[in-house]
């Protein structure tokens, strides 16, 4: 069997990225064969010249000469199926093309976030102080919302399989699509954890929230702040606050993080090993954005024990009893974990929970029985 694997997020950073790149590690154990068409903006080019060209097609071009060129990588890999791992204006046009003129090629497409509507609009409110300026960013993200929504609906009617999220997502899908997706793929995370006891001082309780930062509007920076302004203060004084992610460090100067002697900021890292380590628990308080939340599974794979909100929770299982919607819930929880002297900072349930559930093995005998419900013989 033959894979053309399709993205434009295969080499970026963040949730998204690590998705992408987990579709291809678990797809990569059912191939033959898979060849990844890695979609960059003309910038990335010079970031790129010393990456490896083994396994992976590099495109720079602009829309009409990048579907050409993606038909062209088609008609020379001669794929048995084309994962579409992003749908957004990148990939979203050439579908129809492909299926016109490949009609044996099955074509499974992978719908990252459903609430792009959402997600438009909520990025201007930065800008509510300048109205012509609101007005025209509004009607940028209305204009942006409606093409995406077409090729949402052309997207349901021409690919074999249409993948989801969570069941967040497939109630949106029903409204926009008025069918059923044809299989919910939850978050999963390729394994770079290296689990390790490390030397702590055991006067200090250590919280550890990872997210990347860089908009005061951005959901993990309203999260953390809130929970530094509302929870961390009422917290037994042995609680301190790691906050570690890229662009976080620009949040440095912050009312509620400056001159806070239990906050310690890191930017971005290479390894987050010594930071999950360390930390007795993970905390998520994130109460809006798309999509899963990647950081829950990373905590997972740690072994992690985890509070969070209902809404990074979503598309989770086992984890009901670490919801947290209310300061007050974080606060009676965080408090009744430092005063217990049977915690540990490894939780073996944890550990299982990611490997049963959301590991890369666990997206391959998933994907692995959906292929063959679809004829494939994997």
């Amino acid at each position: 069997m033959k894979i053309l694997f399709l993205s434009n997020r295969f080499e970026t950073t963040g949730g998204g990225g690590e998705v992408s790149r987990a579709h291809y590690n678990a797809l990569s154990k059912i191939a033959n064969e898979i060849h990844v068409v890695s979609l960059r903006s003309a910038k990335d080019k010079a970031d790129d010249a010393n990456k490896s060209n083994e396994g992976i097609t590099r495109l720079y071009s602009r829309k009409s000469k990048r579907n050409k060129e993606i038909l062209k990588s088609i008609d020379e890999y001669k794929p048995d199926l084309i994962w579409l791992g992003d749908v957004d204006a990148k990939v979203g046009s050439v579908i129809k093309d492909v299926k016109c003129k490949f009609h044996d090629i099955q074509i499974f497409v992978f719908h990252h976030v459903m609430d792009s509507l959402k997600w438009s609009l909520s990025a201007i409110s930065f800008y509510s102080f300048d109205v012509f300026r609101t007005i025209r960013r509004t009607l940028r993200a209305l204009l942006a919302y409606s093409k995406w929504l077409r090729e949402i609906r052309i997207f349901s009617k021409i690919a074999d399989a249409n993948i989801l999220l969570n069941d967040r997502d497939k109630i949106l899908y029903r409204q926009y699509c008025n069918k059923e997706p044809d299989l919910i793929l939850p978050v999963c995370y390729v394994d770079k954890s290296e689990i390790k006891t490390l030397n702590t001082d055991d006067n200090k309780f250590n919280l550890l929230f990872v997210g990347a930062g860089g908009s005061n509007t951005g959901p993990n920076v309203k999260g953390i702040k809130w929970f530094a302004r509302e929870v961390l203060p009422k917290l037994n004084k042995k609680a301190v606050l790691n906050i570690v992610g890229k662009n976080m460090d620009k949040m440095k100067n912050e009312p509620e993080f400056k001159n806070n002697p239990r906050v310690k900021i890191t930017g971005f890292v290479e390894s987050l090993d010594d930071f999950y380590n360390m930390a007795d628990l993970i905390v998520v308080p994130v109460f809006v954005g798309g999509g899963m939340m990647t950081k829950v599974c990373e905590a997972l794979m740690y072994g992690k024990n985890i509070l969070s909100t209902g809404h990074a929770l979503n598309g989770y299982e086992g984890l009901d009893d670490c919801r947290c919607d209310t300061a007050e819930e974080f606060i009676t929880k965080i408090n009744a974990m430092i005063e217990n002297p049977e915690r540990k900072k490894f939780n073996p349930a944890m550990r299982k929970l990611y490997e049963d559930k959301y590991s890369i093995k666990a997206m391959e005998n998933m994907l692995r029985k959906f292929m063959r419900e679809k004829g494939f013989d994997v």
